[in-house]
């Protein structure tokens, strides 16, 4: 009787042992994809993980705050990868007209802290584009404006009006726009 408590101890602890073996491992493989932006895959291993586990007196707590570090992760990258695609696809295909709602996308890409860089060359891009529509816009009707005939203020309201939707709250151009009237 006694020799069978002691072989059922030992048997115990060496399934322990292998499946503490089992969950390194894993937690190994869930740590590449995590490493790896991978954070679907790392979510399914660092579960599985913890599977294992469960009626084991193995602690899980590091692999379940991974879990939630790489759900988090996801959120942001998922964000990020929306955001900026949405931003490309208005800043190229929607004209000038929708280059601030381009800059609104890239500005939430911006906002999770993923590939700030890229992101970073996207405003510029579109900043400056903004910048110098509005300023031939700006200057086009400046210029029209000078005409000082009912022809010369329809053209310079035109051109202010487009300028207006580059930059909305702009002084000079709201001005201009009452005077056009």
């Amino acid at each position: 009787m006694g020799s069978q408590i002691v072989t059922d101890s030992i048997e115990n602890q060496a399934k322990n042992s292998n499946k503490k073996n089992e969950y390194q491992k894993l937690i190994g493989e869930a740590k590449d994809y995590k490493n790896d932006e991978l954070y679907s895959s790392a979510i399914e291993k660092y579960k599985l993980a913890i599977s294992i586990i469960k009626d084991y007196d193995i602690d899980s707590s590091s692999a379940k705050n991974a879990i939630l570090e790489c759900e988090e992760s996801l959120r942001k990258k998922n964000t990020f990868e929306t955001a900026f695609a949405l931003g490309n696809y208005i800043f190229a295909k929607e004209g000038e007209s929708k280059y601030n709602l381009a800059l609104e996308k890239f500005n939430i890409a911006k906002a999770t802290g993923y590939d700030d860089e890229l992101v970073k060359i996207r405003i510029d891009k579109v900043t400056n584009k903004i910048e110098k529509r509005f300023v031939y816009y700006k200057d086009a009707g400046d210029q029209a404006f000078k005409i000082d005939s009912k022809s010369g203020f329809e053209r310079a309201l035109d051109l202010y009006k487009k300028a207006l939707i580059l930059k909305p709250e702009d002084s000079y151009i709201l001005e201009q726009i009452k005077k056009c009237k």
